[in-house]
């Protein structure tokens, strides 16, 4: 398995009890994103998928198996987060979903 960053003040182990849909994710719950965490042109597959889910279950307000289920679809690094274009968020996720996706990344990046 492939080693994940040290966590940052923005990271924290989860317990197995919150864990939840997070677990579908990251079976190992070896790292906890959050939503508002900038994302990271290193993160892997894993912090991708986790930092999607936070982002569609936490603030777009997803039932939590719509948002696993979303977040499973990514296929990339942090590289493939950041320079993926609207259109292609807007074909995987729909248009409102990956409208929100693609303005989230670039108020991070953008400024």
């Amino acid at each position: 398995m492939q080693a994940l960053h040290a966590p940052s003040p923005m990271t924290s182990t989860l317990s197995a009890k919150s864990r939840g849909s997070f677990s579908e994710i990251d079976p190992e719950s070896h790292v906890y994103i959050v939503r508002t965490e900038s994302p990271q042109w290193s993160w892997s597959t894993i912090e991708c998928r986790m930092w999607l889910l936070r982002l569609l279950r936490d603030y777009m307000g997803l039932e939590p198996d719509v948002a696993v289920r979303y977040a499973l679809q990514f296929d990339g690094q942090g590289s493939t987060l950041l320079r993926q274009p609207a259109e292609r968020w807007m074909a995987d996720f729909g248009d409102s979903l990956g409208d929100v996706i693609y303005t989230t990344i670039n108020g991070y990046h953008g400024q």
